[in-house]
């Protein structure tokens, strides 16, 4: 039986870094998967979404061409080659991990991985017997699967997941999303950017039910635009195939939709290892619990990624697997989850880190909030994306930078300076003092900052 270090379970975002920086530390580690490499996020998630997003959004964009000089006879996509697009761009990717894990002498067993002991774990892989390996700590990043609806069943052809969606050899004739979180409003963006008729069906009051409600509402004027139907507060009783092939979608209202296609999105399922509850690790609604430095109810056992039930995103899971690998060789650092950024790629983008307004005001913090519109920024004007506006959340009694909120251009890319912001503790004077690059977008964050100080050159100062 072969002995390592530590052992991780699970080749996400999370379960790469956690090996990648135990070797860092100088351990003998092992990455259990059965391949391929990257996990959901890779594979089946973010970067082939984002693939079909880049089309998506390019269609968009030429649709309204002539706006920028350009005459466009026809728009015509091939999802077939969108699809070999978006191969090309896993493939390279998957060769630069397995590179990597090369290089870090990280040793990948394919296989699936299966908890036997607090220290062991057997290797179960088709066509071979399976294999034992000891570690002295053992991390399992093993993700998570869609989760599902009672009386909606998938068929993976006409009702289906985020899994199967990134495989259609075809654009449906309308297409209808139940559930309107980060994966459902994504899809449903880009279909009604690919010109395709779009319903999006959300049980909250609004979609997007974490962010903040001017968010919300901003993006889904931006999908009616489109042509979209969006209904909030309804919530679906069932979906039958009918004999057309099409899906049938009954809310609990009695109404009835009808759709070529049904994408079901609503939230996802962590997938715990095969021997969890068998050594008796402690869960909490289906989640797998840990403590603050990332450990299980079994001390030489640590969890991170979706399987946490909390974040479930690529960027937190990288985060936490880096830590608890820290933490299972002698470590001691403690999680810290009070800058986390959402990047939502939808169009326009959407992108929030810290508090919103209602959640600053909760905590007893009297704040300042600081809006502008995406409009008159000279660089939104030039690249004809003037949608949008950008919301800063600041402690009235210090100036301290609470939370940002933005919906428009570049939002995804621009958040990334509003988190440092706000980990550094930065206050709106220090985004004001610091000259930013002209015709940019990042101007939004300093002209907010001016406008709620008083000190704005170029827009009109108010509280």
């Amino acid at each position: 039986m072969d002995a390592y270090d530590l052992c991780v379970l699970g080749a996400g975002p999370g379960g790469l870094s956690a090996a990648i920086r135990g070797a860092q530390r100088g351990a003998k580690v092992c990455l259990v998967d059965p391949g391929p490499l990257g996990g959901t996020c890779l594979n089946r998630g973010c970067i082939p979404a984002r693939a079909l997003g880049t089309t998506a959004r390019l269609v968009g964009q030429l649709r309204k061409a002539d706006q920028l000089g350009v005459k466009v006879q026809e728009v015509r996509v091939d999802l077939g080659l969108v699809r070999a697009r978006k191969d090309r761009i896993l493939r390279r990717l998957r060769a630069g991990l397995s590179t990597l894990l090369e290089r870090s002498k990280v040793t990948w067993i394919q296989g699936r991985g299966i908890l036997q002991g607090r220290e062991e774990v057997e290797v179960a892989s088709s066509g071979a017997s399976s294999q034992g390996l000891r570690a002295k700590a053992i991390i399992l990043a093993t993700g998570s699967r869609p989760g599902t609806i009672p009386n909606c069943p998938i068929d993976g052809k006409v009702v289906i997941t985020s899994d199967e969606i990134l495989e259609l050899e075809r654009l449906p004739a309308s297409f209808l999303v139940v559930g309107a979180g980060v994966v459902g409003c994504e899809f449903a963006s880009y279909f009604a950017d690919l010109g395709i008729p779009v319903t999006l069906v959300e049980a909250a009051s609004q979609v997007l039910p974490s962010e903040d409600k001017s968010i919300a509402e901003a993006f889904s004027q931006s999908l009616r635009r489109r042509g979209a139907t969006v209904l909030t507060g309804s919530k679906v009783q069932g979906i039958v195939t009918n004999p057309s092939g099409e899906a049938a979608v009954t809310l609990t209202s009695g109404q009835v939709l009808s759709a070529a296609l049904v994408l079901v999105s609503t939230g996802r399922t962590p997938v715990l290892p095969e021997g969890t509850q068998a050594l008796g690790l402690k869960l909490e609604r289906g989640a797998l619990l840990t403590d603050e430095t990332l450990r299980t109810s079994v001390r030489s056992i640590f969890g991170i990624g979706d399987l946490l039930g909390e974040y479930q995103l690529a960027c937190t899971a990288s985060y936490e697997g880096a830590l608890a690998a820290e933490n299972a060789i002698g470590g001691a650092r403690r999680v810290d989850y009070s800058v986390v950024p959402d990047a939502i790629y939808t169009e326009p983008e959407i992108a929030s880190v810290g508090l919103t307004e209602a959640e600053a005001t909760a905590k007893g913090i009297e704040v300042q909030i600081s809006r502008l519109s995406f409009a008159g920024f000279a660089r939104a004007q030039t690249l004809e994306e003037t949608e949008g506006f950008v919301q800063l959340v600041a402690d009235r009694a210090n100036g301290r930078l609470l939370g940002v909120q933005m919906i428009g251009a570049r939002a995804t890319d621009l958040i990334g300076e509003a988190a440092l912001s706000i980990k550094q503790g930065l206050t709106l004077t220090n985004l004001v003092d610091t000259i930013h690059g002209h015709p940019t977008m990042s101007e939004s964050l300093w002209e907010a900052s001016a406008m709620a100080l008083g000190q704005s050159i170029y827009y009109a100062s108010r509280d």
